[in-house]
């Protein structure tokens, strides 16, 4: 935490600057989401003007006699710890605040043991103050940082290696056949505005997973498939991954979406599921048996999912292949017959 200079003022301002890049890009492949309310192209100029700032700040306050590794790191650290705080607050509000109470709290003692420790009478001067203060101010924030790191690293490494920000927790470990509307209504009626409004992000996992079973049981796919939510790419809401057998729906639309708009996602999705188990049922069929019309769907699908054209890249094809507008109708089909279901059971319940 002392004061020393181990590079030129150049070379500390080209390395703030080379280190602002390096750390953006790879903030933007793994921790970063986009802010509540906020666009993910808005969210990324927020960031950007944070970074900016929080560097430009760092750099006047270390420029004179803390021209070191230790305040390169800081500054460029800094900004992107508390974007994270930010945006993760509506994901994970427990954690949030503990690791922003425990660096809080260490930074004021630190920065109260740096100032004000050994405070001498012929100290009484401004200058003196000041520098101690400058002193206390910037050794704390180093400590503030380094204790956000606790934070914001199992984030990086939970992005790259492809883990999950949630996943699903089913109740009882239930053989599929057991799974049906009517045995998971009190679940299933948690799907409703009201009470899903009232749900913190596990807790509404935890209901689309009831309703994962409920439908996959109903289409009849044999395997099981995985639920979890993450922050995904782009305008993607969700994915079914058929090699990993899981279905993951994006935090954002999970947490900010209508539940309505939810529960499509995850019944195109489980259309997903269905329509690639079609596919591997019909590549093992004798060959004078592809020929019948009642493949003909099927044939296209498979085809689709062979070259799949991801929305991504150019929505317009991702929306025009069968195997998106079959789950899409399916979806809004599916989702009005568990809906009247919800009401139906509602209205039952009141009038008992």
């Amino acid at each position: 935490m002392t004061n020393c200079n181990t590079m030129t003022r150049g070379n500390y301002l080209l390395r703030n600057a080379f280190w602002l890049l390096i750390s953006m890009i790879l903030f933007r492949c793994s921790v970063f989401i986009p802010l509540a309310g906020q666009t993910e192209a808005d969210s990324e100029k927020i960031l950007w003007g944070m970074a900016g700032v929080a560097v430009i700040a760092g750099v006047v306050l270390t420029l004179r006699k803390r021209r070191n590794t230790l305040s390169v790191a800081t500054n460029v650290l800094f900004p992107y710890q508390i974007y994270a705080l930010i945006a993760y607050w509506r994901y994970c509000p427990f954690q949030v605040k503990v690791f922003f109470i425990a660096a809080v709290t260490v930074f004021i003692w630190f920065f109260m043991t740096l100032a004000f420790r050994g405070f001498r009478p012929e100290e009484k001067n401004g200058a003196a103050i000041r520098k101690r203060l400058h002193h206390g101010l910037l050794g704390a924030r180093t400590v503030f940082v380094l204790c956000l790191c606790a934070f914001i690293i199992p984030l990086g490494i939970r992005s790259f290696f492809g883990n999950e920000l949630y996943q699903a927790q089913e109740a009882e470990p239930a053989p599929m056949e057991e799974w049906s509307v009517a045995g998971e209504m009190e679940e299933l009626v948690k799907l409703k505005p009201d009470a899903w409004a009232k749900l913190d992000m596990q807790e509404r996992l935890n209901v689309l997973d009831v309703l994962k079973n409920t439908e996959l049981q109903h289409l009849g796919v044999y395997r099981k498939i995985l639920l979890s939510s993450n922050k995904l790419e782009g305008n993607t809401l969700g994915y079914y991954s058929h090699n990993e057998k899981k279905i993951v729906i994006d935090v954002a639309h999970m947490q900010d979406s209508p539940v309505e708009k939810v529960v499509r996602t995850l019944l195109h999705e489980c259309h997903h599921a269905y329509t690639h188990q079609q596919v591997e049922l019909y590549q093992q069929l004798p060959d004078e048996y592809k020929k019948m019309l009642m493949f003909q769907s099927v044939q296209t699908i498979e085809k689709e999912y062979a070259n799949y054209v991801n929305g991504n890249k150019d929505y317009e094809k991702y929306a025009a292949q069968l195997c998106e507008s079959s789950a899409d109708r399916y979806a809004d089909e599916a989702a009005e017959q568990y809906y009247n279901a919800i009401f139906e059971y509602d209205n039952k319940e009141m009038k008992q």
